[in-house]
């Protein structure tokens, strides 16, 4: 089952409404509080600091669903404020799935359309869409207990959110793939940097804690991304894993 976010649209588990969320995410360095950017580097302005250029027709629609978001247990609340008027190349998940060792693994592959922002990474013109994470667990809980949403408004960088219930608690994760090319998740509070492995699986134990696998992936579409899924239950390595 595939889930596509464009311009204007988020999808939210099996619902759709039409709005893209942007996340609260405040990201931190590892820069003590007294050192000084590099001379080269360059910070551009956040495009919500100048009001006169607010589109606040998407502000209202965002206001509109923000009791449905407040109802929702994400890992981390999802904010409304407003922003400039901007274009997106769109942006959203697919669930993924395979079975290993008799045992059921799902999870989230989250996508960034291609845009002005990413389109020299891409080999040829016949790719619309890159995969920037893949996230999996082992469980056996319905499909619809793994809610989760991707957010544009912080466009170029490209944020998603989401929870994975099982039956040794809950695995919360948050994935950002910013404009530069770096791309993290953090998982449970523990973090990955995503340019080492974009595939991330995760084995929740019986006293409650989680095992992690990072694995690798080279550059897939959402509509490429179901095989290269299919694949790892091959892998001797994964198998080992959730054995």
């Amino acid at each position: 089952m595939k889930h596509m976010i464009a311009r204007g649209f988020v999808e939210l588990c099996a619902m759709r409404i039409p709005t893209a969320f942007l996340v609260c995410l405040i990201w931190s360095g590892c820069t003590p509080p007294s050192a000084t950017p590099p001379a080269s580097a360059t910070v551009p302005a956040p495009r919500h600091a100048d009001s006169t250029r607010w589109d606040r027709a998407m502000l209202a629609d965002d206001l509109s669903f923000k009791p449905l978001l407040d109802s929702l247990a994400f890992p981390v609340a999802t904010g409304v404020w407003p922003v400039a008027h901007y274009d997106t190349p769109g942006n959203g998940s697919a669930l993924v799935e395979f079975t290993v060792n008799g045992q059921r693994v799902v999870g989230r592959a989250l996508h960034v359309g291609r845009g002005p922002h990413n389109a020299t990474i891409f080999p040829d013109s016949t790719q619309r869409d890159e995969v920037v994470a893949v996230i999996m667990v082992r469980t056996d809980t319905p499909d619809e207990e793994h809610r989760s949403i991707a957010i544009s408004r912080n466009h170029p960088d490209y944020l998603a959110e989401g929870r994975f219930t099982t039956a040794a608690g809950n695995v919360d994760w948050i994935t950002m793939q910013l404009a530069d090319r770096r791309a993290y998740a953090i998982v449970n509070m523990q973090l990955f940097d995503l340019l080492a492995g974009r595939v991330i699986l995760i084995d929740p134990q019986a006293d409650g804690s989680l095992r992690f696998l990072q694995r690798a992936m080279p550059l897939r579409s959402q509509a490429q991304v179901e095989g290269f899924v299919a694949e790892l239950a091959k892998d001797p390595g994964v198998q080992r894993f959730f054995r």
